[in-house]
C-alpha cells in the first residue's frame, strides 16, 4: 500500500543511493561531495539501527537492500582524493544582499545557516539569495 510517509522514506534511500554513486553534474567535484559519497556507501553496507528504522519506514527489507547495496557498490569506481580545498574568502570581505553588506560570519550570525554551508554556497557559485535561504533538507548547506 502507497503512502506519502513512505514515498518520502524510499526517496531518502534513493537519495543515499544517488549520493553514494558520486555521479556530479558539474567538475571539478567539492569535497563535501566526496565526504557525502563516503557517507552514503558505509550507510548503505552497514548494518544499523538508523538503517533498519529507515527501511522499515520505506516498506523495504534492510538484509535485502544491505546485500543488494555491498554488490553494487562494490562495483561503482572507488573515491579518489578530492582537490584540496580552495582558499578562504579574505578575512573580512563582505557580502551584499537586500541592501545588507555583512561577512560571511555576520551572515552565519544572521540567517543561523553555519559559516561553511555559506561558504559552500558561494563557492558553487550561488546568488547571495539563495546562499542565504536556509532549508532544512539540506544537511551539508
Amino acid at each position: 500500500m502507497r503512502s506519502p510517509e513512505r514515498d518520502l522514506w524510499q526517496s531518502v534511500l534513493m537519495q543515499a543511493i544517488t549520493d553514494a554513486r558520486l555521479e556530479p553534474s558539474c567538475w571539478p567535484v567539492p569535497v563535501s561531495a566526496y565526504e557525502a559519497a563516503a557517507e552514503a556507501r558505509t550507510y548503505l553496507t552497514t548494518p544499523s539501527k538508523d538503517l533498519s528504522h529507515v527501511c522499515s519506514l520505506a516498506g523495504m527489507d534492510v538484509d535485502a537492500l544491505l546485500e543488494r547495496m555491498q554488490r553494487k557498490i562494490a562495483k561503482v569506481p572507488p573515491l579518489c582524493s578530492p582537490e584540496p580545498p580552495q582558499p578562504r574568502q579574505k578575512r573580512g570581505q563582505t557580502f551584499t544582499y537586500a541592501g545588507k553588506s555583512l561577512t560571511v560570519t555576520e551572515w552565519a550570525n544572521t540567517t543561523g545557516l553555519s559559516q561553511a554551508a555559506i561558504y559552500g554556497r558561494i563557492k558553487r557559485g550561488w546568488t547571495m539569495g539563495d546562499v542565504l535561504k536556509v532549508s532544512p533538507l539540506s544537511p551539508a548547506g
